[in-house]
């Protein structure tokens, strides 16, 4: 399929391979994977490739819908307060489609990976209390869901509550996980 026609059925090519892919034009949201810029909703995020025990994560060909972080002025730090759960800044990274250097916000990479921020904003369960089921950079915990019921759920470690969010936006206490 030739790059004009992903144009008409709605998805995106792949910048690196120029092969079409699965992935819809400005669908993606915050943290979701994407293989380009044209797969964010939002005109302050971009594709950014991340990266996870020591590599590229999950893939060469794989980034992730992140929101541009901010400046108070110019030469000032970046910032991504505002964001939360996407609190650590990500400085110096090229999106996926070659835009210009940049920094984003995004989870702590050194410590987990967006799949494991969305299964917790997901409540994705875990019954039997083991990581296993999580994704990659998850942990299962004891942690109270979202009708303060308690039940093994996957999270990931953090180091501050502002890196913890619920799905309806509260901020969640952090004792090396999110939920603690």
């Amino acid at each position: 399929m030739a790059a004009e026609d992903a144009d008409r059925d709605g998805t995106s090519c792949d910048p690196v391979t120029l092969e079409c892919t699965d992935f819809e034009k400005w669908a993606s949201s915050t943290c979701e994977p994407c293989v380009s810029d044209e797969n964010w909703s939002s005109s302050d995020h971009r594709c950014v490739p991340m990266y996870f025990n020591g590599g590229r994560f999950p893939d060469d060909h794989t980034g992730f819908c992140l929101p541009e972080a901010q400046r108070e002025f110019i030469g000032a730090p970046y910032s991504c307060s505002g964001e939360e759960p996407y609190v650590m800044v990500l400085h110096e990274c090229v999106s996926m489609s070659g835009a210009a250097s940049s920094a984003y916000c995004g989870p702590r990479e050194d410590f987990t990976t967006c799949y494991a921020v969305l299964a917790q904003l997901g409540e994705l369960g875990c019954p039997d209390g083991r990581d296993d089921p999580c994704p990659a950079g998850g942990l299962c915990r004891y942690v109270q869901d979202k009708n303060n019921k308690w039940n093994y759920l996957c999270t990931y470690a953090c180091t501050s509550d502002s890196e913890c969010r619920n799905k309806q936006g509260g901020e969640l206490c952090c004792g090396g996980y999110c939920g603690a």
